[in-house]
């Protein structure tokens, strides 16, 4: 479109005007050629907005203008990949920064998408943070509206998976090494499923539990990363099989002084190994008041270390239920410094030759260790120091002697550390 200027006048940018006998003003008329297109200019808004023009209604531009149908169609194409054809077509994603566009959603996005107006190059559709959106932000049906910035489509308002959604009591998340970390978790299948314990965990902060509690289960055996030290408000069960303990693994090295794997929450361990993978970490921890319970749980370290098993400390504590067993050579068993630790009545086993470098059981700094009534330790060849209560750490077996826990050296108290 361009400015027409009267015919006859000097400059393109004089304006019309009426004329004026008694100033003897002459007055303008326009170009034929710019009149017919500020014609066509204003009937195109018109019918490109799927109205059909009608010389008796006047009101036609003002309800084009209020449809907005120039920026709305509905998307072609696949769910992650979506189409979108405009006209009039525009001449590339720089043309259209800061254009909103209205799209009805055919199909369910799967995970990560784009969109692609007319051919001129797919861009991602992205939160208002700048993140994928995720699968199910783009339900079927829904008429979703999407800013483009140049290089994405910005989710106007807030995706779903960025509002806390209610879980219903006893609400399983489900993660497979055949999974995909963009996917919901809520389906135990490679298309449903998360592929690691971190992203499932990550996952819950979308969530609102009314119980405070959901179980991370994984689907299918392997051996899948450790989501490391965990700081999570949200309960969590994390279940491999109780029947097949050493084919659900979760493996890692640690950090120095951390753990392969821990939790300043709560956090119950059942049917799986605990693989400590490095030589500067525990293989298992609850710190910061954090409450770890352990069912059906090896726990396994494949390299020389000096750390523990289990360690608890600045308030943590960990319970051992039924089922559990360790194997591989650590510095101890089990070690409380400033935390709790409790065999809670059952057997735990030692199957091959250990050796504890520092202890079987360690408390100090008001740490303790407890083997409620029943518990035992069925153990093979212990090379270890049986305990070792230090610094008013406490070791209670409720009577059950000095030789409970298994070793080859005597147990010993030290700077008010207790045994009993």
């Amino acid at each position: 479109m361009k400015k027409w200027s009267p015919i006859a006048f000097a400059g393109p940018d004089d304006t019309h005007v009426n004329a004026d006998m008694s100033l003897g003003q002459r007055g303008s008329w326009p170009d034929g050629v710019g009149y017919q297109q500020m014609i066509d200019e204003l009937c195109a808004v018109v019918s490109k907005s799927s109205m059909t023009l009608d010389g008796a209604v006047s009101t036609q531009l003002a309800q084009a203008i209020r449809s907005q149908s120039l920026n709305y169609r509905a998307a072609g194409g696949t769910a992650n990949a979506l189409t979108v054809t405009l006209d009039p077509a525009p001449a590339s994603n720089a043309a259209m920064v800061g254009m909103p566009l209205r799209v009805k959603i055919t199909s369910t996005n799967t995970g990560a998408a784009t969109i692609n107006v007319n051919g001129v190059g797919p861009l991602p559709i992205q939160t208002s943070k700048g993140l994928a959106i995720a699968g199910g932000d783009l339900p079927a049906g829904a008429i979703v509206t999407v800013i483009c910035t140049g290089t994405a489509w910005m989710l106007s308002g807030v995706a779903y998976s960025e509002a806390p959604q209610i879980l219903p009591n006893g609400a399983v998340f489900y993660v497979r090494t055949d999974g995909n970390d963009n996917n919901n978790g809520l389906t135990n299948t490679p298309a449903g499923a998360y592929a690691t314990i971190a992203a499932a965990v990550s996952g819950l902060s979308r969530y609102y539990s009314p119980n405070g509690s959901v179980t991370i289960q994984m689907g299918i055996a392997g051996t899948y990363a450790s989501p490391g030290l965990l700081d999570q408000g949200t309960s969590i069960l994390l279940r491999g099989d109780p029947a097949s303990p050493s084919t659900y693994i979760v493996a890692g090295a640690g950090v120095a002084g951390g753990a392969a794997l821990g939790s300043g929450g709560r956090l119950s361990l059942v049917g799986m190994t605990v693989r400590n993978t490095g030589s500067v970490a525990s293989t298992l921890t609850a710190f910061e008041g954090g409450a770890v319970t352990l069912q059906s749980t090896v726990l396994a370290s494949t390299a020389a270390n000096t750390y523990a098993h289990l360690a608890a400390s600045g308030g943590g504590s960990i319970t051992i239920n039924a089922g559990c067993s360790c194997s591989g050579n650590m510095g101890y068993l089990l070690f409380a410094n400033g935390g709790a630790i409790t065999l809670n009545g059952v057997s735990f086993s030692i199957p091959a030759a250990t050796t504890f470098g520092n202890a079987t059981a360690y408390a100090a700094t008001g740490g303790a260790i407890q083997a409620a009534s029943g518990s035992s330790i069925a153990a093979a060849t212990v090379f270890a120091t049986r305990y070792n209560a230090n610094l008013n750490g406490v070791i209670n077996t409720f009577g059950a002697g000095a030789n409970f826990f298994p070793g080859n050296v005597a147990g010993v108290t030290s700077l008010g550390g207790q045994y009993a």
